[in-house]
């Protein structure tokens, strides 16, 4: 997922943090509002629509609304994670 999602952090989730930067633009793909984005499309989706907020909670259009979601396509970034040099917190 892009950036914090309280809800999953209130209920003592797991989470791994890895710079976006990191990923190159072809290996990574994001979910919002229930479709599809690559990394331009996605900046073009915020530019005209804003983050995802709290309006989810209130207006049953914004359903999907919740979060972004963020696909990474090949295991070369997450490898030093997997070796134990991650950072994680529950």
């Amino acid at each position: 997922m892009l950036g914090a999602f309280a809800l999953w952090e209130a209920d003592g989730s797991w989470k791994v943090e890895l710079p976006l930067a990191s990923i190159s633009s072809d290996r990574v793909s994001f979910t919002m509002t229930g479709e599809l984005f690559t990394l331009g499309e996605l900046r073009e989706q915020v530019d005209s629509h804003g983050l995802p907020g709290d309006a989810w909670r209130s207006d049953p259009t914004r359903i999907f609304d919740v979060y972004i979601g963020a696909q990474i396509w090949r295991d070369a970034p997450l490898l030093p994670l997997l070796s134990g040099g991650f950072h994680s917190t529950r």
